[in-house]
């Protein structure tokens, strides 16, 4: 999926497959991503905050270009 810079802040994507999908500079500020499958998927530039939920860390270790705060937070 082609998803870049859109505005998914505080959208439910609890789930959702987002192999492979071309995330940069999209808002996922406040987002729920919990058990979101994020092989391959680049997250260059992507907007989040505190209220991001994420999956666990070995799943978004799965993605691209994952902003190092991120990975700090995380434990990446």
């Amino acid at each position: 999926a082609n998803l870049m810079e859109a505005n998914l802040m505080e959208a439910d994507l609890e789930g959702a497959k987002l192999i492979r999908a071309n995330l940069i500079r999209a808002n996922l500020m406040e987002a729920d991503l919990t058990e979101t499958i994020l092989i391959g998927a680049n997250l260059e530039n992507i907007g989040w905050d505190e209220q991001t939920r994420w999956p666990d860390k070995e799943e978004v270790s799965k993605a691209h270009n994952i902003p190092e705060e991120l990975k700090e937070r995380l434990g990446l």
